[in-house]
């Protein structure tokens, strides 16, 4: 299961996108005293809050890596593990994609990341709303927007162990 401190409730999708990459730069940052510039890999499609976010931290020095994807909106993988370096703190890449409904690889994904080092992953998984197939992600996000009042609510999970599907209140 999540430790209470694991889970944090926000007004927003918009506004736990801002957490999670700030946090996961900001920590980095105050953790890790390694020269040159930190790097976050984010895929093309992201929706505009993640991209705007990834726009943002790239005008306070942060290196964005923009993965390309296919016809069919698939991550590239093979891009993805080349753009994997020493210096990423982060991979997000949106687990259902919004406009066209194309689900990402995120158990290749995480185990690409894996394969070069531990990393923080997260996923956007406002379109799911029940997670079967238990994705490995170090941060999660899910809105109540799509499951019916309360709008405008939104749960970032870090860290979360939790065997069970996503249940939202």
């Amino acid at each position: 299961g999540c430790d209470y401190k694991e889970i944090i409730f926000t007004g927003s999708a918009t506004e736990a996108n801002n957490l999670a990459l700030r946090g996961a730069v900001r920590r980095q940052a105050t953790s890790d005293k390694r020269q040159g510039r930190r790097r976050i890999i984010i895929s093309s499609i992201e929706h505009e809050s993640i991209d705007a976010t990834a726009r943002d931290l790239e005008r306070e020095g942060v290196e964005v890596v923009r993965v390309p994807v296919s016809a069919e909106g698939i991550v590239d993988l093979a891009k993805l593990k080349a753009a994997l370096n020493e210096r990423t703190i982060l991979v997000s890449i949106i687990y259902a994609n919004n406009e066209v409904g194309t689900i990402q690889p995120i158990r290749e994904i995480a185990g690409i990341i894996r394969e070069f080092r531990e990393r923080q992953v997260t996923s956007d998984k406002r379109q799911v709303i029940s997670d079967k197939r238990r994705q490995p992600t170090k941060a999660k996000f899910q809105t109540t927007s799509k499951l019916q009042p309360p709008p405008f609510q939104m749960v970032l999970l870090l860290h979360c162990q939790s065997q069970h599907h996503w249940t939202m209140f």
